[in-house]
């Protein structure tokens, strides 16, 4: 065919499309004809081992509409003995060794015949997806699907790193697209790691959901239980850490503690807690107080800290901070239209606090903005200060990584504003039902651009108690010596009194008293409780987490109570109890998946994980038909 497009652009999504074509027509950086096409998302999913007509796991083709191990009294279908005889789900390849897919929609069709269509035609490609695994598996996918591979020549297709869709970040991508071909830029290898890993999760992922569907439907059956859907990998992770959390708050132990504390009667009065530690009982605590010096020696220690704003945002430490000024079940919604429609943030899917020195000299220009100097001093303002210096405009370690973002496992910066959108444009966006997307926008800015003002300064008395040589107690009094970013980030502050000069370094009386000490009661968890757990865990991804823990309490997998707070339905922690007494999962398999993803950087690497879950599945069912066989004896 001959090759009639100058440049073809590939986008994931049409807004992204929008935003190329726009930017294409305003600044002439590429020559020729352009054409710009984008798909929606990922065009195909693994197909369904019964819609490749498999009759070993007891469907047939014409029930391919259906789920392929929903419940049904018709003949042809395998009993559940012999359906087990078959576990696990195991996907099913082409000859060329690739998975068989189908389309995800019905324009998916369309959409892949106009893509391809244009590729067929370009003579440069310029790949610009998402700048992460789907983004890059999207690709991949349309090449393979289509046999593109010996059509296309790879020295004139590039890839781009999206990380924003302002306009300056959009021409600096262009400007350093990397070739896929012979001339392999530095960071092109990182495609192929992308593409392995995204191969090595999906396929793991569907094999173990489909699998685990069939037990879901045994279970039910056995257990004369009613729930709809399954059961997958991550619903599990997530679903045995609220159970474990549910069982932890059902078995603490409630009993209080005793503790003796000192009371001294200066100015402020202050209550020291003495070295003797947590007494079983109050008559305890009683006894050893009479044992206790009547007068005690009072020293004093100065000292100040400086403490540097908080970290810029990962996409989960946005959204936990967001759910903890206003609590809602998502927030990626809103966060996702401030970097697709208003292009006011970075790229939204990275677990990275970090920005490299070109982001942060990027920052430091869109801090001297009219509207952004305009949103942070009225910010100030409404904290009653009149103006503050945003003078820190060298870059500190805690904030830039130069090196480390250019690591192929760092592939995103932290979540940073790129645009100084007005007020005027907030308050259209607030009156358009999109407050929400404002409220997110501001955030990110303040957070980000307190990084730019001075320290805050914390200033601190420690008080010790002696009686001759021995210390009896101590207790650290602060207070704010400098306000710095807190003015702009927590507001106002502590500033405790300290404890006047002439009390101290003398003897002065003292009397104790006794204090209750209630253990912390442990509670369920709250949204953003539930993230923080599953982040240290390691369980799902940046994007995974939010939108699963949606689609759990709308199939009433999970219920939120009066409290906001997160149960396990009463029929799902029956199916739980079977799949831990059995020992059918490990929770340790859920919390090393992710690591043991992010260390795959080749097909090869990926080929091993997948045959690995496989021997886990099989020794799975295993156990799964040794309970199915005690339970219809």
């Amino acid at each position: 065919m001959a090759k009639t497009i100058d440049w073809v652009v590939f986008t994931e999504k049409a807004d992204q499309a929008r935003h190329f074509e726009k930017l294409l027509q305003e600044h002439h950086v590429l020559d020729g004809d352009v054409q710009v096409v984008h798909a929606r998302g990922r065009l195909w999913d693994f197909a369904k081992p019964d819609v490749q007509n498999k009759p070993r796991y007891g469907r047939e083709i014409k029930k391919a509409n259906n789920s392929p191990f929903s419940v049904s009294n018709d003949k042809t279908y395998l009993s559940d003995a012999q359906r087990l005889q078959r576990m696990p789900v195991l996907l099913n390849t082409r000859r060329d060794g690739n998975m068989v897919q189908e389309t995800v929609d019905s324009d998916a069709d369309y959409l892949n015949v106009e893509i391809t269509k244009a590729l067929r035609k370009a003579k440069h490609v310029i790949v610009a997806t998402d700048w992460d695994i789907e983004g890059e598996l999207l690709f991949h996918d349309v090449v393979t699907n289509n046999r593109l591979e010996n059509e296309l020549d790879w020295d004139q297709v590039y890839r781009i790193k999206l990380l924003s869709l302002a306009d300056d970040d959009l021409l600096d991508a262009l400007a350093n697209k990397q070739a896929y071909g012979s001339v392999l830029g530095e960071n092109i290898p990182a495609i192929e790691q992308f593409i392995a890993q995204g191969f090595a999760r999906s396929i793991v992922d569907y094999e173990f959901g489909y699998t685990f569907s069939f037990y879901n439907e045994v279970l039910k059956r056995q257990l004369g239980l009613q729930f709809k859907g399954g059961v997958g990998r991550l619903k599990l992770a997530i679903l045995d850490m609220i159970l474990n959390q549910e069982n932890n708050v059902q078995s603490q132990d409630l009993r209080s503690s005793y503790q003796i504390t000192a009371q001294l009667a200066t100015n402020p009065v202050v209550n020291v807690k003495l070295k003797e530690g947590l007494f079983k009982d109050r008559l305890t605590a009683e006894n050893m107080i009479g044992k206790l010096p009547k007068t005690v020696t009072v020293r004093s220690y100065h000292g100040y800290q400086k403490q540097l704003p908080p970290q810029l945002f990962t996409r989960t430490g946005l959204i936990i901070h967001m759910d903890e000024l206003d609590d809602h079940l998502q927030w990626d919604e809103p966060l996702q239209t401030s970097y697709e429609i208003y292009r006011s943030v970075s790229y939204p899917r990275t677990n990275y606090p970090y920005v490299n020195l070109t982001q942060f000299n990027q920052l430091l220009n869109l801090l001297d903005t009219d509207n952004v100097q305009t949103l942070l001093q009225n910010r100030l303002k409404s904290r009653g200060y009149e103006h503050i210096n945003f003078d820190k405009r060298l870059p500190r370690r805690k904030f830039v990584a130069d090196k480390d973002i250019e690591k192929e496992d760092a592939a995103h910066h932290a979540i940073i504003p790129v645009a100084g959108l007005s007020e005027e444009q907030l308050n259209v966006m607030r009156r358009s039902q999109q407050k929400r997307v404002a409220e997110v926008y501001l955030e990110i800015l303040y957070r980000t651009m307190a990084m730019f003002m001075a320290d805050a300064v914390d200033e601190g008395q420690l008080i010790k108690l002696y009686n001759g040589h021995d210390c009896l107690g101590e207790v650290l009094l602060q207070r704010s010596k400098a306000l710095g970013w807190r003015t702009l980030i927590d507001g106002e502050t502590h500033d405790d009194e300290f404890v006047s000069p002439d009390a101290l370094h003398k003897q002065m009386s003292v009397s104790y008293d006794i204090l209750e000490e209630v253990p912390t009661k442990l509670q369920l968890f709250t949204h953003a409780e539930l993230l923080k757990a599953l982040e240290q865990a390691n369980i799902g991804t940046e994007s995974t987490r939010e939108p699963m823990i949606h689609m759990l309490v709308v199939n009433r997998f999970l219920t939120i109570n009066d409290d906001d707070l997160y149960e396990v339905t009463d029929v799902i922690k029956k199916i739980l109890h079977v799949f831990r007494t059995e020992h059918w999962y490990d929770r340790e398999w859920f919390e090393d998946w992710n690591e043991e993803l992010n260390q795959i950087k080749h097909m090869a690497d990926g080929l091993k994980f997948i045959q690995a879950k496989r021997q886990t599945l099989q020794e799975i069912n295993k156990q799964v038909i040794k309970w199915y066989d005690s339970k219809t004896v």
